[in-house]
């Protein structure tokens, strides 16, 4: 068991050596849609919304042209109409898009969030395990915020917390790949 954890440390340390580059760049993409996110968070939080509205229109549409052509059923037939009437009620009611999706992105960052703590477990031998632990309890930390705030905290805590946690996700990208390139020079 100790060798074959050995050997997924060294696959893990040759592929992040070998897309240090690949890895900065992400992280600074983030970092600026993190930015953008934190300008306009209402914005952000109401357009979102509005997406997700928007998506679930054309994708209850297609299912209910599936249960047209395939003769599917009731069930098919019900499924549809239900995500149709869910994303027209969600693209024209930005307010429930909003609070929809504002309980959802807190389970989001509640689940990332101790996902990153374990993570950062697994980083202890490399070095940039604070960072990684640093960025889990944040976002554990924002989820909490939220959900202590709900209702009000609506499209503006969309916008902010994801603005927040890009930016988080977005440095730590950073740091890895600048890490990983160090690691590689010094090999």
């Amino acid at each position: 068991m100790q060798r074959d954890n050995k050997e997924l440390e060294s696959l893990f340390q040759k592929r992040l050596k070998s897309n240090a580059g690949t890895t900065m760049w992400i992280g600074a993409l983030i970092v600026v849609v993190g930015l953008v996110s934190l300008s306009s968070p209402v914005l952000v939080g109401v357009s979102i919304g509005i997406l997700v509205g928007v998506v679930l229109l054309i994708s209850g549409a297609g299912q209910l042209y599936f249960a047209y052509r395939s003769g599917a059923g009731i069930w098919a037939w019900i499924v549809g109409l239900l995500t149709l009437v869910a994303g027209g009620y969600m693209a024209a009611n930005a307010a429930v898009a909003a609070a929809t999706l504002t309980i959802a992105l807190t389970i989001y960052l509640l689940v990332a969030g101790s996902a990153d703590v374990l993570f950062a477990l697994q980083l202890r031998p490399f070095g940039a395990w604070k960072f990684v632990l640093a960025t889990g309890v944040l976002s554990v930390a924002l989820g909490l915020l939220v959900w202590f705030q709900y209702p009000l905290s609506g499209p503006f805590a969309i916008g902010v917390i994801l603005g927040i946690k890009l930016l988080a996700s977005g440095f730590l990208l950073i740091y890895l790949g600048t890490a990983a390139r160090r690691l590689a020079r010094s090999a």
